[in-house]
């Protein structure tokens, strides 16, 4: 997951923050179905197996 600002010119890749990569207990890549933004510090997404991935001030949950 990324992010950047959009006062900067978002077309180029140095612009760009990762903010998380979403792995499983296995260090699998986690492919992402649906995201939710909550608020500036809250993201909610359904994971490709169905779990539910729960992203807040720098803290990645994934629940099964």
């Amino acid at each position: 997951m990324f992010k950047g600002n959009k006062n900067n010119e978002l077309s180029k890749i140095k612009n760009w923050e990762l903010v998380f990569k979403p792995t499983d207990s296995n260090g699998e890549l986690v492919k992402i179905l649906k995201l939710k933004i909550v608020d500036k510090n809250t993201i909610l997404f359904l994971s490709q197996n169905y779990s539910i991935g729960f992203y807040k001030n720098d803290e990645l949950i994934l629940l099964k």
